[in-house]
């Protein structure tokens, strides 16, 4: 078979002021993967001729395929000087757009292109990209399900349906929509991945991980399908793995980026006695106040370890170390360990997990003691939702509406958390709130060590209550966090704490029902 570089070149050969012929030259390299040959080619076609917009246009490819995005940015815009409203044109420069992580500019771009023609599936499909990026899955839901009713078997389309549907927490229909995919393409190994992810949030474990590994099979590369099965392993107690599968979040740069990686050499388990370990908070509150813990053992190896936290959790988890500094500090450590690898280090099971327990300031205690002034009820301090940025808020906080028969008790109750939530405050009439003084963790442990009973959502309150020992009551939704299990209203990590879980999703009427008639 001839060699279709080879046809062009002998074409560009015949006739080498023909700029239609470099740009034939050019396709034929790009698609021989040869850009940098295709780039040149390219260049001489608009010599030749200015004006040629495929020749503008192929060269942004090319470029783009080199990784040179600024220049390819930069191409489309001259071709679109030429043909403004050429939607393919369009289109391209809002793929090119994302590849600059420029979602918002995309968005316009896929719009323009759309306006010209409404039925452009691929700009259809990458609008709904952009606008997943943006944080608007509702609108990219739409997006997809247009692209899909123009080319129905479209299965990268009909993917994204469903990665909408899950980040809009509907995880049923984004089941529905996988194992459609799947049985068409069973190797597409991102649909796996996402199907695990449908499963695992609901609550559905041993199949979310049978489909992570099948994801993994296919793509071992793909860190999401990796971490997923981290969750799926570690709320199913089966540590020694999830543990292992969980350091995969590492490798993934956001992550390390967002999260805070250390430069300094990681501590994988080797003598550092007499050494300063940095142990660095690595997400969030309530997951550093959990995994603290594993401080002492490090003293008990004869290391000194210096926890890296928050700084509204320095003074608190000050006992369980040699130093705490702020978040960001290396303190003249050795090495480190991201707090959340320490149950890896110390090989965790469920039945070796390190019991640990906090004590509140008692001058704080007593301030608070003043504040309050004499207990003639019980004492029930309430914590009903966490940060409103955080990706399952919507699933873990506990609207107030609901609240009702809980403070139907015999009791006195009070706010344990710093902030009230607008649409809540109506319904908290009868608690008392305390988010002037509640300025860092050490002054809530103090109100927190003078209540009979906390009930918190899953939120740093509960981690906190339940640390200090006080009887806690944690509120979860259906598909809970890893950390609490599954089947069990009890938590290996907390002997005071007991467990009510959502029976459906969303149930938190049934929960609060159960939680009143153990409180009476």
């Amino acid at each position: 078979m001839t060699d279709p570089v080879s046809v062009w070149r002998a074409a560009v050969a015949a006739r080498p002021g023909d700029a239609a012929m470099q740009v034939g030259l050019a396709l034929a390299l790009g698609r021989a993967g040869q850009w940098q040959e295709a780039e040149t080619s390219l260049r001489v076609a608009i010599g030749l001729d200015p004006m040629h917009v495929e020749a503008h246009s192929h060269l942004a490819q090319a470029l783009a395929a080199q990784g040179l995005i600024d220049a390819a940015l930069a191409q489309y815009r001259d071709a679109l000087r030429l043909a403004p409203e050429q939607p393919e044109l369009l289109a391209q420069y809002g793929t090119a757009l994302m590849c600059a992580e420029r979602p918002a500019e995309a968005e316009a771009a896929y719009r323009a292109a759309l306006r010209q023609r409404p039925d452009h599936a691929a700009a259809l499909n990458n609008l709904g990209n952009a606008l997943m990026v943006l944080n608007r899955p509702n609108e990219a839901l739409a997006q997809y399900k247009l692209a899909h009713a123009v080319v129905p078997q479209s299965w990268g389309t009909q993917n994204n349906v469903a990665s909408a549907l899950l980040a809009l927490q509907r995880p049923a229909e984004a089941e529905a929509w996988l194992r459609r995919v799947l049985e068409a393409l069973p190797d597409y190994a991102e649909a796996a991945n996402n199907l695990g992810g449908a499963l695992l949030a609901q609550d559905r474990l041993e199949e979310a991980a049978a489909w992570f590994e099948h994801a993994i099979g296919l793509a071992p590369q793909l860190r999401q399908a990796m971490f997923g099965l981290a969750m799926a392993r570690l709320g199913l107690g089966a540590f020694a793995a999830g543990w292992e599968a969980y350091e995969s979040r590492w490798d993934d740069p956001g992550f390390a980026a967002e999260h805070g990686a250390s430069d300094l050499p990681r501590w994988l388990g080797q003598n550092i006695s007499g050494q300063r370990i940095l142990l660095t908070a690595e997400q969030g509150h309530g997951d550093t106040i959990q995994f603290a813990r594993y401080a002492p053992l490090l003293t008990e190896l004869g290391a000194i370890p210096v926890l890296a936290v928050q700084s509204n959790l320095m003074d608190l988890l000050r006992p369980w170390a040699a130093e705490v500094v702020p978040l960001g500090e290396q303190a003249g450590c050795a090495v480190h360990c991201p707090l959340l690898s320490l149950p890896h280090r110390f090989g965790t099971t469920l039945a070796n997990i390190p019991q640990a327990t906090l004590a509140a300031d008692p001058a704080l205690v007593a301030r608070w003691q003043a504040r309050l002034g004499p207990a003639r009820r019980r004492r029930i301090g309430l914590v009903i939702s966490g940060d409103p940025t955080h990706s399952d808020d919507a699933q873990r906080s506990l609207p107030a509406a609901l609240i009702g028969p809980i403070l139907t008790q015999d009791a006195e109750f009070h706010l344990l958390q710093p902030a009230i939530r607008e649409a809540d405050r109506a319904y908290l009439a009868d608690v008392t709130p305390h988010t002037d003084a509640l300025t860092d963790f050490s002054q809530t442990a103090a109100l927190a060590s003078l209540m009979d009973v906390v009930i918190s959502v899953d939120t740093a309150g509960a981690h906190l209550a339940a640390s200090l020992g006080r009887p806690t009551r944690v509120l979860l939704p259906h598909a809970a966090d890893w950390r609490w299990l599954r089947g069990r209203d009890d938590t290996p990590w907390y002997p005071s704490a007991r467990l009510f879980r959502q029976t459906a999703p969303g149930d938190w009427a049934g929960v609060v029902a159960r939680l009143t008639a153990s409180l009476a």
